[in-house]
């Protein structure tokens, strides 16, 4: 079965992260960064499917070709980066990307957005207190008072509640179309983006910790106001065919996740590289 491509990336003695994790999805420094040989065999194709020389360097180390200050000249083929990102990562495409360290136009605008919007809000007022069953209260003869911690201490607590609060989401799909990535791709990133945002709904109102939200009644679409919104299950059941016939096309990187390891470079910012390293 197909899978849709992302990058693992293992932190050795720190774990492992990935694209789908990290905030800036491929731009991650976990990627850019490493001087991994499997790292580095990913950053050569990336540039490689990008059409670009080399990525930008860091402040203070010489480039010849892109770079703080100096960009990659030429005009960018904005398609073959859409392709790329489809390939490697297509949560980029969804979720937006800025990929400054190959170079600084190399840029994509959210294509799914969403913000939860509260109205009558008020203020609710509470409180607790922290308990010590062993010393309640200050005891100077032992030297027990509540800077180190010690004895009961009450505390105010202040939440918000409001008469009415909606989710709102918006999926840009003139911005998907615009990708020109073909029919099969751009109904995979629309069913993902209402997959992603059902399962939000279904799972993730927990926003913190005194904000526990449920969904009433159920989602509908504003614009266009005709569309009948899938349920959970009938997206998941859509998805698998749709990722199949992407790859299908070879669309997709093989295998369609690529694994690196993150190793720190040695090479301090600034300093000039030895002449092997050059």
């Amino acid at each position: 079965m197909a899978k849709l491509p992302y990058v693992d990336i293992d932190l050795v003695e720190f774990g492992r992260t990935n694209t789908l994790l990290e905030s800036h999805r491929l731009n991650t420094p976990y990627l850019w960064d490493s001087d991994h040989e499997s790292a580095l065999k990913l950053q050569a194709e990336l540039l490689k499917e990008l059409g670009i020389p080399a990525k930008r360097k860091k402040k203070g180390e010489k480039s010849e070709g892109a770079g703080e200050g100096n960009e990659v000249a030429g005009v960018l083929d904005m398609k073959r980066f859409y392709r790329t990102l489809l390939k490697y990562d297509p949560n980029s495409l969804l979720h937006g990307i800025f990929l400054e360290k190959v170079a600084g136009r190399l840029r994509l605008p959210r294509a799914l957005t969403g913000f939860i919007e509260a109205a009558d809000v008020s203020t609710a007022d509470s409180g607790g207190v922290k308990n010590d069953h062993v010393f309640p209260k200050k005891d100077e003869s032992s030297g027990i008072s509540s800077k180190e911690g010690y004895t009961n201490v009450p505390f105010p607590h202040t939440e918000y509640v409001a008469k009415d609060i909606r989710a709102y989401f918006n999926i840009d799909l003139g911005l998907i179309r615009g990708l020109g990535l073909g029919k099969s791709s751009e109904q995979l990133l629309i069913v993902l983006s209402l997959y992603k945002i059902r399962r939000f709904l279904d799972e993730g109102l927990r926003l913190r910790s005194y904000c526990a939200l449920e969904v009433i009644g159920d989602w509908k679409a504003c614009r266009p106001t005709n569309y009948n919104l899938p349920n959970r299950s009938e997206i998941e059941a859509l998805l698998p065919g749709l990722i199949e016939a992407v790859a299908g096309e070879g669309r997709f990187a093989e295998p369609s996740i690529s694994k690196i390891i993150w190793t720190k470079s040695k090479k301090k910012r600034g300093e000039k590289g030895t002449e092997s390293e050059e």
